[in-house]
């Protein structure tokens, strides 16, 4: 009996703790507060002390809502702010008239600036974001800085404009950051960055210098779409990436060099870009990084290395352009038939005495027939050369007979044309 009174008396008191609990939540909830600051706003304007006051009012769970008003003043605040932030929604636009400094703030609750107009330069220096925080279609019209700011959920900037100098230097994403469709008027500084999740830049326009030297992602990067704007406008000395989403063209031109231009840290970078792609199975994409970085590296070459360089370069686009063992051969050919048509005496027609050459023309055409079947190695036979020594215009080359120039144009179009089957076998 003793026992069981025991028992019964334990479940009454975890019943009207577990209600008294229950009751507590419940008038935790009623307890919050919304505060709309178009109650004290006149004709749409607001003071930014009225504004500021509220910051230090409002706890955790209230709300704070300044949609579609002009704020007048300074707005300086470096304390935490623990309520709920609304600035902006999508059919309304609010909009700081003077400076803004929430430099060192921390954001315990959401923060929205969806909509929101900055007309005066914006200071986020240090300032910490504890749950989402919304910029999107938000117009900055003078600098902003973000540097050291922390972002612990996701970040949204879609469809935003920066006007003035964006600073993200040092600034720590550790969720995803949305940068799409997104407008960097004049400089980008990503500097030190670190992003932890999904980056998404595609459709942006960086018109000024980016610089994400010594940045980190250990997320994808989505550059699809980007358009950058002048020569020279990348810097990416340093870089660790992930996944990175972008095509050789849009970065051709952008990559930002130091004083000289054979850059070894850009030759690097160019390096970890080739690796990057060649492990995802872009294989097109990676031979472009490749294909380029051996065009930067010839500029530091001796003038025998820049001689032999320029020689794989112009055979086969160093392994990765078919289409320059093409060109290559139809140089060879045309050069072949230069050769035979400054000799009158260099071929003849099998069975025939010395061809009656009628004109320049045909004289030419039948040299450059000669010539490809000859590259071909097809030789139909129907011409042959004859053992005249070879003629360049007025010069004689000595030693070296019609029948010998056959012989090796042959066996360059030999060598040509396995490697042309190579190259294209690659890429299939």
């Amino acid at each position: 009996m003793v026992e069981g009174g025991r028992g019964g008396g334990i479940m009454r008191f975890l019943k009207v703790a577990l209600i008294f609990f229950c009751l507590v939540s419940v008038s935790g909830r009623s307890q919050a507060r919304t505060v709309d600051m178009r109650d004290y706003a006149v004709n749409g304007t607001v003071p930014a002390e009225e504004v500021m006051k509220w910051f230090g009012e409002l706890g955790t769970g209230d709300n704070l809502y300044c949609v579609g008003l002009v704020i007048k003043g300074d707005v300086k605040w470096k304390n935490s702010i623990n309520c709920n932030l609304k600035f902006g929604d999508n059919d309304s636009i609010t909009t700081f008239s003077g400076q803004t400094s929430f430099k060192g703030t921390r954001f315990e609750g959401k923060v929205s600036f969806i909509e929101t107009t900055f007309i005066s330069n914006a200071n986020f220096f240090g300032t910490i974001f504890r749950k989402s925080a919304q910029f999107n279609r938000v117009g900055f019209e003078d600098g902003v800085d973000f540097e050291a700011a922390v972002f612990s959920r996701n970040s949204d900037f879609l469809g935003s404009k920066f006007l003035g100098e964006a600073n993200f230097s040092r600034t720590k994403f550790f969720k995803n950051g949305w940068f799409y469709d997104t407008i960097f008027f004049n400089n980008a500084i990503f500097e030190r960055a670190e992003f932890s999740g999904y980056v998404d830049f595609d459709n942006s326009e960086l018109l000024g210098i980016v610089v994400f030297n010594n940045a980190r992602f250990n997320g994808p990067l989505s550059l699809r779409g980007v358009s950058f704007g002048s020569n020279r406008s990348i810097s990416i000395e340093m870089v660790e990436f992930g996944r990175v989403y972008v095509k050789y063209k849009q970065l051709k031109h952008k990559l930002k060099l130091s004083d000289s231009f054979y850059n070894e840290q850009l030759i690097v970078e160019l390096i970890k870009f080739e690796n990057h792609f060649r492990e995802l199975g872009q294989f097109r994409e990676s031979e472009d990084f490749y294909y380029n970085r051996r065009l930067l590296e010839r500029s530091a070459l001796s003038i025998h290395g820049k001689v032999g360089d320029w020689f794989v370069w112009a055979i086969c686009g160093y392994g990765v352009r078919p289409t320059h063992t093409i060109w290559f051969s139809a140089f060879v050919i045309l050069l072949f038939a230069i050769l035979i048509y400054c000799q009158k005496d260099a071929l003849k027609e099998r069975d025939s005495e010395l061809p009656e050459w009628t004109s320049w023309w045909s004289r030419f055409k039948n040299a450059v027939y000669f010539s490809t079947n000859t590259f071909t190695t097809v030789g139909y036979g129907d011409w042959y050369p004859t053992k005249e020594k070879v003629k360049f215009f007025k010069w004689s080359i000595p030693g070296i007979s019609y029948r010998g120039v056959a012989m090796i144009e042959g066996l360059v179009g030999w060598l040509l044309l396995d490697t042309k089957w190579i190259l294209i076998a690659q890429r299939m």
